[in-house]
């Protein structure tokens, strides 16, 4: 993977739009403008907690709430997107504990392919995906629509910065753990981020990181960055207390 900064990667703004390819290959067109339209709604299917396959495509999401929840309780909700070469369910352990102690959801789909394809931005297959399995855990869940958060791992981070960047009127919040870049072709809204680093990472590298978060906040987005000193992992504490912001 190589590390790139937000500058040379990022695309905003109706021009960026027009220049996606139109069906050049398949799914290219679909989803072009990284808009998702899955809305928290009246919830009418059935779910008793525990961990569940929504059963939507071979490379399926997965859905996780406590066992012990009220099932007519408004639950916040978190989006994870895993890591390259990994599938959604990886995404649930580590939260799992976090999600049962302090009563949201999970909701983790996996990519279409090994990793999240960015090259035009959150668009594509991927995003439609996404956008299905997100209404499938709003028919299931009684979601609070003030409190829906994109949490990302690596590849899955600077998916979840893009995603987040042209959903704001969606996420709350957006928490990436390692990301490499960013790239959207539309802004829309203003999440919060929580960017978290490892300052022996030489996967996403310091540096790198640390000048997509002053990008964004240049850009007048409310932005954390916690440094911690280990490499490209996901740092448990950082995990805590940016679980602990979406919340409050």
């Amino acid at each position: 993977m190589t590390s790139v900064t937000r500058r040379s990667v990022v695309v905003t703004g109706a021009a960026a739009v027009l220049s996606l390819p139109v069906a050049s290959r398949a799914g290219a067109a679909v989803y072009a403008d990284a808009r998702l339209m899955a809305r928290p709604g009246a919830h009418s299917l059935p779910f008793g907690g525990g961990t569940e396959n929504l059963h939507l495509d071979r490379r399926d999401a997965v859905l996780f709430a406590s066992e012990n929840r009220d099932p007519a309780a408004v639950t916040p909700l978190i989006l994870a997107l895993h890591g390259a070469g990994q599938v959604g369910l990886d995404m649930i352990e580590p939260l799992r504990a976090l999600a049962r102690r302090r009563g949201f959801a999970v909701l983790a789909p996996t990519a279409r392919g090994d990793s999240w394809r960015l090259r035009h931005g959150p668009v594509g297959l991927d995003a439609a995906f996404i956008d299905l399995s997100l209404q499938t855990a709003f028919d299931r869940l009684a979601v609070d629509p003030a409190r829906i958060a994109v949490l990302g791992m690596s590849d899955g981070a600077s998916y979840a910065l893009s995603l987040g960047l042209a959903n704001g009127d969606l996420f709350s919040d957006v928490i990436a753990m390692e990301p490499l870049r960013f790239r959207t072709p539309t802004t829309v809204g203003a999440s919060r981020y929580f960017i978290s680093i490892g300052r022996r990472d030489e996967v996403s590298g310091l540096v790198n990181v640390v000048q997509m978060a002053d990008d964004l906040k240049a850009q007048g987005f409310d932005v954390e960055l916690a440094e911690h000193g280990g490499g490209h992992v996901m740092d448990r504490n950082h995990l805590s207390r940016a679980i602990d912001r979406f919340l409050t």
